[in-house]
């Protein structure tokens, strides 16, 4: 009876040793942590992403105010009729309303030709100090001014200037693009924080 006894317990260590441990009741196994980018990594891919966003649509609306350009610096060309055909559908091409040189007017009119060159130089300026796309105010301050010359031209013709319409335009195309390039450059959980100087 004692030997069976010993060969009983023996076997029951045995089996005990064998099988896995499992973790006590009310804890649980901690997940191994991913390791997790160093914040100047972080902020140097960051910083990449805004450059090459930012860059690619200065590029493209410099291509575009370039092209609207063409009817003056390649006259008679088929770069200029191009132009021309492309912005009539965008832009009523009226001869009083449009810049020139030497008897060559620019593909779109004198508003529309500022907001091309603004939305050009806007996304340089996210580079440096990227907007908050979500808040109105940036909207307003970019849109009040020329919308404000558009009604006060009505009102008093006198205030119908070329200049004046183009400087606008600049003003307005040059937030749009500020707040284009920091919308696209801007991860989608922080469009809508603005950065702490913002």
């Amino acid at each position: 009876a004692p030997r069976r006894s010993r060969r009983a317990s023996g076997r029951r260590l045995r089996s005990a040793s064998r099988r896995p441990r499992r973790a006590p009741r009310g804890r649980l196994r901690s997940a191994p942590e991913r390791r997790r980018p160093a914040p100047g990594r972080r902020i140097a891919l960051g910083s990449v992403r805004r450059v090459g966003v930012a860059g690619a649509i200065a590029a493209w609306f410099a291509v575009i105010a370039i092209l609207a350009a063409a009817p003056v610096f390649a006259p008679d060309t088929a770069l200029a009729i191009i132009a021309r055909v492309v912005f009539s559908g965008l832009c009523h091409q009226i001869p009083e309303r449009s810049f020139g040189h030497d008897g060559h007017l620019l593909a779109v009119c004198a508003r529309c030709a500022g907001i091309y060159a603004g939305l050009a130089l806007g996304p340089l300026l996210a580079i440096a100090h990227p907007l908050a796309p979500r808040r109105a105010r940036w909207w307003l301050i970019g849109a009040v001014p020329m919308a404000t010359q558009v009604v006060l031209a009505w009102i008093w013709p006198a205030l119908d200037l070329g200049w004046l319409r183009a400087l606008t335009g600049i003003w307005a195309g040059l937030f749009g693009g500020w707040l284009l390039a920091s919308a696209l450059s801007a991860p989608l959980k922080t469009l809508d924080r603005a950065p702490a100087s913002a």
